[in-house]
């Protein structure tokens, strides 16, 4: 069964702030070891990564859709990472 409303609409935000949070440290955490044009590209994954938190903690399915979408996002990063050498 569905939680109620609240309790759902208190998840989602719980989840996109934790996904945020992730994503941001480790973005300022890259951008201590990394030259910055490159730690901008990583910066497109918060997507993948409140996907991510969503499957894994939060009970979200992890379906094809998601998987691909994310592996899309994670090969566009890669193209233009490499276009920037």
């Amino acid at each position: 069964a569905a939680p109620p409303a609240p309790v759902a609409g208190m998840i989602a935000v719980m989840g996109g702030i934790v996904g945020s949070l992730c994503t941001v440290m480790a973005y300022f955490y890259a951008l201590k070891h990394a030259d910055a044009s490159r730690v901008s590209i990583g910066a497109l994954m918060e997507v993948v990564v409140g996907a991510l938190i969503g499957i894994a903690f939060l009970g979200e399915p992890g379906t094809w859709n998601v998987l691909l979408g994310g592996a899309m996002i994670l090969g566009g990063c890669v193209i233009v990472a490499s276009e920037n050498n």
